[in-house]
Formats: C-alpha cells, sequence, structure tokens
C-alpha cells in the first residue's frame, strides 16, 4: 500500500507519537522508513559575534540536535525491527518535509496534529495545515494529544 514513508520530527513527545505511528506502520506494509528533522538554520542575535560566526555555529549546534533526534529515532524503529533512514534538511520543516519526499519518491507523509502554537503558529499555519495544501503525496495527521494524558 504505502512503499516509502517519511515522517516528521522534532524530537518532542508528541512528534514521537506520529514517529511511532510511522514506525508501526512501516513495520506492518514492509515499507522504508525516512525519518526528517528539518534544521532551522537561521542565525540568532548575540551581541559579541558577528553575524556570520553566529550564523555557523547556530547552524553546527542545530545540526549536531538533529543528528540526535534522528539516531533516536532510528534507534526506536531499530527495536521493533524497522530500519530506516534519518535526514536532517536545512530550513523550515514543510520545504523540507515536501523536499525529502520528493527526493525519496515517498507515497505517505506522517505529521503530529500538534507543534507550534502562539502568534508563530498564527502567522505562519501549522505544519500539517500547510502539508495539506502543497503535499503531493498521501498525507497522515497523527492525533498527538495522547502524549499529554
Amino acid at each position: 500500500m504505502y512503499e516509502t514513508i517519511v515522517v516528521g520530527t522534532d524530537g518532542s513527545a508528541r512528534a514521537d507519537e506520529a514517529v511511532d505511528h510511522a514506525i508501526d506502520l512501516a513495520r506492518s506494509l514492509g515499507s522504508r522508513l525516512h525519518i526528517v528533522h528539518a534544521v532551522d538554520d537561521r542565525p540568532h542575535e548575540s551581541a559579541t559575534m558577528s553575524a556570520a560566526t553566529r550564523a555557523r555555529l547556530e547552524a553546527d549546534r542545530s545540526l549536531d540536535q538533529g543528528d540526535v533526534v534522528t539516531a533516536t529515532a532510528l534507534a526506536r524503529a531499530a527495536a521493533k525491527g524497522v530500519t530506516g533512514q534519518g535526514h536532517n534538511p536545512r530550513g523550515e520543516a514543510v520545504d523540507a518535509l515536501l523536499a525529502v519526499a520528493a527526493a525519496e519518491a515517498a507515497d505517505l507523509i506522517v505529521v503530529g496534529n500538534k507543534g507550534m502554537s502562539g502568534l508563530r503558529r498564527f502567522v505562519l499555519g501549522s505544519v500539517p495545515s500547510r502539508l495539506a495544501r502543497r503535499c503531493a503525496a498521501t498525507l497522515l495527521i497523527v492525533d498527538t494529544d495522547a502524549s499529554t494524558r
């Protein structure tokens, strides 16, 4: 049914709900699994260093964090007998997920229904809603409220 599954994660407990769902689907369907953690490489403010140095350090820190997030998710998949591949593309989450999905010819993208909140969500819109408008593959939005119950 689904040969290639892409799942997005930020490493949070809510995202883990979506990752676990994708792992279970991949295991039951024999699908290839791709775990995506988008690396936000926009520089953060700091008065003590140049913009170029700040951007490089922040990008390196984000890549290291991305490696940990994807490695943790891949270890959970392996514990359930699922092999996968981690991806840490630079950029915004929706663009990163769509790029990996296109590159891997994914036929299913899995994301959680909650993540960003407050003003940022109001201005940018949620990842699932933006994916729904742009996604060529089937989109599965997992109810991640179970992680807070």
